[in-house]
């Protein structure tokens, strides 16, 4: 299975500060970095720190972060993403970073 990256598209930070949040494409930068937004913030990626996923969300070109906001309240992202393999082990791993403080 491939997943290509475009807008719209839901990632998952797997590391530097916002490692274990769940984002999604705003707009691609260039070729090794693109601008995300959600539950981790808005900021200017490497696509090295980033997982694609298989969930889609249709945005416009000049969206805001409460419109972000509110498409990931209404499309329950949040609670797609936990339910994969992938969105449980990341709940775990942070859940033992914050008892043995990694």
């Amino acid at each position: 299975m491939t997943t290509n990256l475009e807008r719209g598209k839901v990632v998952s930070v797997i590391y530097g500060p916002s490692m274990g949040n769940v984002g999604v494409v705003i707009d691609i930068v260039d070729e090794k970095r693109c601008l995300i937004d959600g539950p981790c913030g808005r900021q200017i990626i490497n696509l090295k720190r980033l997982e694609l996923t298989t969930i889609k969300l249709e945005i416009h070109n000049k969206t805001t972060s409460k419109d972000i906001y509110y498409k990931f309240l209404e499309n329950n992202i949040l609670k797609t993403w936990f339910s994969t393999f992938k969105g449980k082990k990341t709940t775990k791993e942070n859940i033992y970073r914050k008892l043995y403080r990694l």
